[in-house]
């Protein structure tokens, strides 16, 4: 029984794949390659061997934090979601880089008039793509690895309507720091842990709304959990899971509901490319064989060109010698071959030792031959004549055997049908009391003349 693969997660160092086998789901951590220094190589050491044994579909592709760029812009449309070319271009002030660089998703709360977005750089994600292609997979969706924590904690109902914010350690030393309200995601940003403690952001919202915010906690360090308990006015819940069960326990969710995440990334650039695109190299290797197939077809047919071009020329220097051998003080004319056909014609008609074709014979002729002589005293019935260049047949009946003999012996002469020799095949008594016949005759063969001068 193999593996179901469920999401492909990528980290700052290393690669894991979630997968599932029953009930059972479980996470497997992949090295990465020792050679690589790049933090985008995907050649992961165990990734073929691991993907090779497990069923894949259209895995979830996450993505680390660190990668993204969010930021929340204020909307002024309330009554429908707005243009994503409008966000994007009030999200490109909060970018350290061009727009056209990135790809973004949106998420729009309509009531809080705003709306969050979350990018990525395009190249390094089309490069992950592209080897991921290569190795026969194809992912359903691109996301923050985070959404995938936050969808479980949905899909758990851990995350109930109260809780304003979510805390979710990260690796080295980070947390993402997730506003929510109404279970709807209005800031995510990522500090580090030690950023966090002077943040003033928890405070201040529980000194406006009067009471206790509520926090859930997603495996942060003891003595950050120990600060934040200190204070009166945060109420902490700890989720007792950890980070990469969730992880995996979200990506299970999604793919079971068939629901997307939030922050689809799954477009522009790095949207799915067609069949032909993602078999573009193999079409493009085809092509570029079969303009080379072509281009030695042309070659060669050149080559026989130049060849049949030189044996005309010769063939025609050789009719012209001859045309001028055969008929001295003439000038020699364009068309020579033709005019020594002619010549040719001519000579063989005046010596009379041409073969002149047969005039074709008319069936009507040689039946009307074939009748005439038959005596008139012989009742018969001609009931089939097959006619053929070397032989003809008769089918028909006649009262008794003794006129069908009489049939065969007044075509037997030879002067039915010139050159032709009949014989009777067989009789056959019917049931009428006649006698059916069948007669052949067969075509004879005109002796060669000897030649006279050997005489």
């Amino acid at each position: 029984m193999k593996d179901l693969l469920h999401a492909i997660l990528i980290g700052e160092s290393t690669c894991s794949l979630v997968v599932s086998r029953g009930n059972k789901l479980r996470t497997l951590i992949l090295n990465p390659d020792s050679n690589s220094e790049d933090r985008n190589d995907f050649e992961l050491v165990g990734f073929e061997s691991a993907t090779g044994n497990c069923i894949i579909g259209n895995p979830i592709l996450s993505l680390p934090s660190a990668w993204c760029y969010t930021a929340t812009v204020r909307q002024d449309v309330t009554n429908k979601r707005p243009r994503y070319e409008t966000m994007l271009y009030q999200f490109e002030e909060f970018l350290p880089m061009d727009a056209e660089m990135l790809t973004a998703s949106f998420e729009t709360d309509i009531q809080q008039r705003s709306s969050i977005g979350c990018a990525v750089e395009t190249k390094p994600i089309v490069q992950i793509l592209t080897k991921l292609e290569s190795k026969g997979i194809a992912v359903g969706c691109i996301c923050p690895t985070i959404m995938l924590v936050y969808h479980a904690l949905l899909k758990q109902k851990v995350l109930q309507p109260e809780c304003r914010w979510l805390l979710i350690a990260e690796p080295n030393d980070a947390v993402s720091v997730v506003e929510i309200k109404n279970r709807k995601i209005l800031h995510w940003r990522l500090l580090d842990v030690s950023d966090l403690s002077e943040n003033e952001y928890f405070s201040a919202e529980s000194i406006k709304s009067g009471a206790p915010v509520n926090i859930l906690s997603v495996e942060l360090p003891d003595r950050i959990l120990d600060d934040l308990k200190s204070k009166d006015n945060l109420k902490i819940n700890i989720v007792a899971k950890d980070v990469q069960s969730l992880v995996a326990e979200g990506a299970l969710a999604l793919q079971q509901d068939e629901s997307l995440p939030i922050f689809n990334l799954l477009r522009g650039e790095l949207a799915p490319r067609s069949s032909l695109q993602r078999y573009c190299f193999p079409i493009a290797y085809f092509l570029v064989s079969l303009i080379l197939l072509l281009m030695s077809m042309v070659m060669v047919l050149n080559l026989r060109s130049n060849q049949y071009s030189q044996r005309i020329s010769t063939s025609h220097e050789a009719l012209t010698n001859l045309y001028q051998q055969s008929f001295p003080g003439k000038s020699v004319p364009l068309g020579v071959m033709g005019r020594l056909e002619s010549e040719y014609r001519k000579v063989k008609g005046i010596s009379r030792q041409g073969n002149v074709a047969p005039k074709p014979r008319s069936a009507l002729d040689a039946l009307a031959q074939i009748l005439n002589q038959i005596p008139d005293d012989i009742r018969f019935k001609l009931t089939e004549l097959q006619i053929e260049p070397n032989q003809i047949r008769l089918y028909g009946s006649a009262r008794s055997h003794v006129n069908a003999n009489k049939i065969v012996g007044a075509l037997g002469n030879g002067k039915a049908v010139a050159g032709y020799t009949f014989e009777l095949l067989r009789t056959e008594n019917q049931t009428d009391r006649s006698v059916s016949f069948s007669i052949v005759g067969e075509k004879v063969t005109q002796p060669a003349y000897a030649d006279r001068s050997h005489r």
